[in-house]
């Protein structure tokens, strides 16, 4: 895929109008068009920008549940 001012390039289609709502940043890796009923159409692209990916983290040493209910709003797994 290509975009180029607000025209996109896609396969098997060719140029069309488009609205681009922020600057593509890196490699396009996937597009995915979806129809909706009233017949537009949408392009979800997936994009590289070459950054590391972020590392989770590798030691957790808490951990806190929380409930939120009706008969007590918030109760957190210790019990408060």
């Amino acid at each position: 895929m290509k975009l180029e001012g607000n025209l996109a390039c896609l396969p098997k289609v060719g140029w069309v109008k488009a609205v681009v709502h922020r600057e593509i940043v890196g490699k396009i890796k996937t597009v995915t068009i979806s129809r909706e009923s009233t017949g537009k159409y949408y392009a979800s692209i997936l994009g590289d920008d070459g950054l590391p990916e972020i590392e989770p983290p590798t030691h957790i040493e808490r951990v806190t549940g929380v409930d939120l209910g009706l008969k007590d709003a918030l109760v957190s797994s210790a019990g408060r």
